[in-house]
């Protein structure tokens, strides 16, 4: 048990890290090369964090579980609209109409 938490806290220690080099490589390349650092979040950090789902989905397709592959997308997207719609919602104002109900 001791070990599987060691692992685990392990494992999170590298995530953070190494998003943390990623993000300063990307600003790097977006400083050397004079693009937008928009336009380089928009591609290399966005292609970055779509390939781990995207080795899943190729992995479970190769082996014959194309349900995982279609649940990882069909996931995948619920999740992105729902944290971009939520991201949306705190920083704008939401009007409610009080006199009607809704079903």
């Amino acid at each position: 048990m001791l070990l599987t938490i060691l692992l685990f806290l392990l494992g999170l220690l590298l995530i953070i890290k190494g998003g943390d080099l990623f993000v300063d490589a990307s600003i790097e390349i977006a400083a050397r090369s004079g693009l937008p650092k928009v336009l380089i979040g928009a591609t290399i950090v966005s292609v970055a964090t779509t390939l781990p789902e995207m080795t899943v989905s190729v992995t479970a397709a190769a082996v014959g579980q194309s349900d995982m592959a279609f649940g990882n997308a069909v996931g995948s997207m619920i999740c992105n609209i729902g944290l971009i719609l939520g991201i949306s919602l705190l920083f704008s104002q939401v009007r409610f109409n009080k006199g009607r109900e809704f079903l």
